[in-house]
């Protein structure tokens, strides 16, 4: 087919609803690649930082290509000074399967005032997934403390969990997440076991200085 005989194809193309649809995408898509193309660098439209910085969602592509081998080419079992413990990952997973089955969730916020309970899925920042594992982790290992920096829906989920299926065993403290102080005079010397810092935290975007949190 000449060029000629395709543009005049695609022309009485345009003229059909379906066509002239897909044509406008093509060329709007098109657009958004050549601005993309000559703003390479810059901060991508809508967004106030360029791409690679903490609030950005978008990688920078320098950096990837640069780094492309040791992104792309590596055995992702073996991390730098981490240890995965595969096989008791596994083994953690399959006890947590065994208590898994009574556990469900309320999806939206009037669902969950209807069961009395405070956590629903359908939430921006703390969804199914996450309360199904942390309701796991709380029903296994049963602490008797647990000490929370911030509030959120994982508190919401906690306080359920602890009400279902822990009775009154645990006792649940939250703490300002940007006040140190405060969360030195919940530590317990001999019952608290472990602090879990989650900065900036979700959806709040809550700072907590990491080296005072570890001085308590």
């Amino acid at each position: 087919m000449s060029l000629r005989h395709n543009r005049v194809v695609r022309a009485a193309a345009r003229r059909l609803p379906l066509a002239a649809g897909y044509e406008a995408r093509i060329a709007e898509l098109t657009g958004r690649v050549n601005e993309l193309e000559a703003n390479r660098g810059q901060p991508p439209h809508g967004l106030w930082v360029p791409p690679g910085h903490f609030y950005s969602p978008f990688p920078p592509i320098d950096e990837i290509r640069r780094r492309e081998a040791e992104i792309f080419h590596r055995d992702f079992q073996k991390i730098s000074a981490v240890s995965l413990r595969a096989v008791e990952q596994q083994s953690l997973l399959d006890e947590l399967a065994l208590i898994a089955g009574d556990v469900s969730f309320a999806s939206t916020q009037p669902e969950a005032r209807a069961r009395n309970e405070r956590y629903w899925t359908q939430n921006p920042a703390y969804a199914d997934s996450d309360g199904l594992f942390l309701t796991l982790m709380l029903r296994y290992f049963r602490p008797k403390r647990l000490i929370e920096l911030g509030c959120g829906y994982s508190s919401a989920c906690t306080l359920d969990a602890r009400e279902k299926y822990l009775g009154s065993e645990l006792e649940v403290t939250f703490v300002d997440a940007g006040n140190a102080r405060a969360l030195g005079a919940a530590i317990r010397p001999g019952r608290t076991k472990l602090v879990w810092v989650e900065t900036p935290s979700n959806p709040t975007w809550v700072i907590t200085d990491i080296r005072e949190a570890a001085r308590c």
